[in-house]
């Protein structure tokens, strides 16, 4: 018996979330007791400025297309530490998804959360370990909790009013009940028979609630996943898909989940979503890559009904029709009939960063480019400004940039904009007298996948294939201003050995590299070395010979959000000074403070005159956790939250 403390607690969700949407990674189906049926999908979403990974989940109601949150993780910060609330698993009563009860790992520091807002109920359960929750679909009143990490005293917890209350040990109050068997899942019909996982990764079947088990399956293949195991309606045939590392299993047993009545039926390097038919036995869909299948005689055949062109994270079919809904990164697609149409696009603003299209954006780049043949290597900064946004006869607004060599002073320019809801960016192709237009890069690109542009190899723009290659954090600009960010790096694909090309775009920079070569004639690297973008100064300008900000100075005090953010243990903070002329003179203070209040560094307290400074603040010697930067003129005051975590 494993010690663990229950207790009440009062559960405070933060209303202070992020509102930028970003991609799918779940998606799934349920359909109520009348028949109406929802989409549940979950939502990448970044905590404590993009430091963690969280998610939201989501429900569309599919009889009004309406979209709504149900819940989402969110950060939580108690003195010296701070993390996320962790949303491990979740289910719903009745297929109502506003009746949904979940398991949330640190509400506080190592603890789990058991909540049901249906009923009232926020319980406390201190422990260090996974949670699996479940619902007896006969007893909605009846939960089991799985507890324990799957090699360390795994076992379920059964509670009969909702969670309210859980069973203790009759001889210790301290102690819970708990069943030592590692529950996976309920088989619908029975109380006594259930699945779960040994420590060897195989698959277990008991006939008696756990209290004894035997292994059904042993490829040592199984893991736990939100949902594992789906039941036909006849009661016999079972599907399952699991994980193990990077490879997904979908497994099919034709007697109730018996020992040697396990059959593999597909393996994939990609998720396999699975949908099975509520109301006709033997037919199910699953979807791996961008392929959906269907098999209608319990898998022992099965082909590709619909194909889409990004990998597929969550497939739903409707009941008893031909009607299926898929998502992948963005779009959640309606498929019937043979028409795919997305019913649901999310818009990625952490994506629509890597080409940031506002005017007075400008960027400097070193280009070398050294002819293969002749000893005559060419060097020159490029130039690229947004100058200003015009509005066109086809209602799409573009951004006018211009791009100046320094060793030739030509200019080019050229019109661009961005879809939002695809993260494709199109350039105009003859100005703005034609709205004729191609894609320049398409940022919902997965690895591998490719997409047409125009490439200027030569003298004239050719048509040429580009895939992403991979994505990676790596350092933008150099030395001291180095930073570091997120880069997704696009290749050619390589059937003519005669031309290539590599670009990279980082996270809130924009193009940050670029090469290029052509018949063995020359070879040409695009390197950025400074940039202005959205009235923060990057790299160091003093490379292209710039020593002050290119754009006016603003009439008022500006305090910038400090970069990066979260940081350990060293940031930047930039700020500017107004014409003297129109504030006068006084004395400028930059004051950091803890959550407290208190005074921790004094970074500036002096007159200074109009410009942009930068200073750097150094947190070695303090704690994690929340920091606050004030700046504060006269009664000018304004403040900036930071976060140190080291």
């Amino acid at each position: 018996m494993k010690k663990f403390v229950l207790s009440l607690l009062l559960f405070f969700a933060s209303t202070n979330y992020s509102q930028v949407e970003n991609e799918i990674i779940n998606m799934f189906g349920i359909t109520d007791s009348t028949g109406r049926s929802f989409l549940i999908y979950e939502e990448d979403k970044p905590i404590w400025g993009y430091y963690y990974e969280g998610k939201k989940i989501n429900v569309f109601d599919l009889s009004n297309y309406s979209d709504s949150t149900i819940t989402e993780e969110t950060g939580w910060w108690q003195t010296g530490d701070f993390g996320v609330r962790e949303i491990t698993d979740y289910d719903f009563y009745s297929g109502n998804p506003n009746n949904i009860i979940y398991t949330s790992f640190g509400a506080v520091s190592g603890s789990d959360s058991l909540i049901n807002p249906k009923y009232n109920i926020y319980n406390q359960i201190l422990l260090y370990g996974h949670s699996h929750l479940q619902i007896d679909q006969k007893r909605n009143n009846v939960l089991y909790l799985n507890l324990g990490e799957l090699n360390y005293n795994p076992g379920y917890i059964k509670s009969y009013d909702y969670g309210k209350t859980w069973p203790f040990d009759s001889t210790n109050w301290e102690y819970l009940n708990i069943v030592p068997f590692n529950l996976l899942s309920l088989y619908p019909s029975s109380d006594s028979i259930m699945f779960g996982i040994d420590s060897l990764n195989n698959l277990t079947k008991s006939y008696d609630a756990g209290l004894t088990s035997e292994v059904v399956e042993e490829s040592g293949n199984w893991n736990f996943l939100r949902e594992n195991l789906y039941y036909d309606i006849d009661g016999i045939h079972i599907y399952a898909v699991t994980q193990k590392e990077d490879k997904y299993f979908l497994f099919v047993s034709d007697n109730y989940g018996n020992k040697d009545s396990w059959n593999l039926l597909f393996t994939s390097q990609q998720k396999i979503s699975i949908s099975v038919d509520d109301l006709i036995s033997g037919k199910f869909s699953f979807a791996t890559n961008n392929n959906i299948y269907q098999s209608t005689d319990y898998g022992q055949t099965f082909n590709v009904i619909h194909t889409l062109d990004k990998n597929i994270v969550g497939i739903y079919n409707i009941p008893n029709t031909d009607t299926i809904y898929a998502a992948t990164g963005f779009t959640i697609w309606e498929i019937t009939n043979g028409n795919q149409i997305p019913i649901k696009q999310v818009i990625s603003n952490e994506l629509l960063s890597y080409y940031p299209l506002e005017v007075g954006n400008k960027w400097y780049y070193e280009v070398n480019h050294i002819p293969v043949w002749v000893d005559d290597p060419r060097n020159y900064i490029l130039t690229k400004e947004v100058t200003k946004d015009i509005l066109l006869q086809n209602g799409k607004k573009y951004f006018e940039t211009k791009e100046t060599r320094s060793d030739t002073n030509t200019i080019k320019i050229y019109y661009e904009r961005i879809d939002s809801v695809k993260a494709q960016v199109y350039r105009l192709q003859n100005g703005v007298n034609n709205n004729e237009e191609y894609l320049v890069v398409d940022f919902h690109s997965e690895i591998g996948s490719s997409f047409e542009t125009f490439v200027n190899y030569s003298n004239d723009f050719e048509i040429d294939s580009i895939y992403l290659k991979e994505e990676k954090y790596q350092d933008v600009f150099s030395g001291n201003k180095a930073l570091t960010r997120f880069t997704k790096i696009f290749n050619n694909i390589d059937t003519d050995p005669t031309r290539y090309i590599s670009q990279s775009y980082s996270n809130q920079i924009g193009k940050s590299f670029q090469t290029k070569g052509f018949l063995d004639a020359y070879d040409e690297n695009l390197t950025l070395v400074a940039a202005f973008i959205y009235d923060y100064k990057r790299g160091d300008t003093t490379l292209v010979g710039v020593n002050k900000n290119v754009k006016s100075l603003p009439n008022n005090y500006w305090l910038s959000q400090n970069y990066p953010n979260p940081f350990n243990p060293t940031t930047t903070i930039d700020y500017t000074v107004p014409i003297v002329e129109t504030h006068g003179h006084a004395s400028l203070q930059l004051v950091v403070y803890d959550v407290l209040g208190r005074e921790v560094a004094t970074l500036v307290n002096q007159h200074q005159k109009s410009g942009n400074y930068s200073v750097q603040f150094d947190g070695s010697n303090l704690a994690s956790g929340i920091y606050y930067c004030q700046l504060k003129v006269g009664s000018f005051i304004q403040t900036k939250k930071m976060i140190l975590m080291k």
